[in-house]
């Protein structure tokens, strides 16, 4: 993948939204959880733990799609990217 233009990723204000989501959830998860790790959120049994674990792995999966879009200069393997990118996003406002 190379970069579509020289605008740094990390400038991106949807890059920075996209991990301040990511913290969001992560604080979320901890409190409801009473601050379990993902691994021990991913192998209870409990619904809460289940509920935060999908709610930080999504908003983790945001990051990387946000760098992954930008960076795809075919339009089509953008707009297919930017169709993944909705997936999370849709997910995540699901579990709020």
């Amino acid at each position: 993948m190379a970069q579509s233009d020289n605008t740094n990723i990390k400038d991106l204000p949807m890059y920075k939204k996209s991990l301040d989501v990511f913290k969001l959830s992560r604080h979320i998860a901890a409190y409801i959880t009473y601050d379990k790790d993902i691994i021990a959120m991913h192998t209870s049994k409990n619904y809460l733990d289940k509920y935060a674990d999908k709610l930080v792995i999504d908003a983790l999966g945001l990051v990387p799609k946000i760098v992954e879009t930008e960076n795809e200069i075919n339009p089509i393997k953008k707009i297919k990217q930017a169709k993944a990118l909705r997936f999370f996003y849709r997910q995540i406002i699901l579990y709020l």
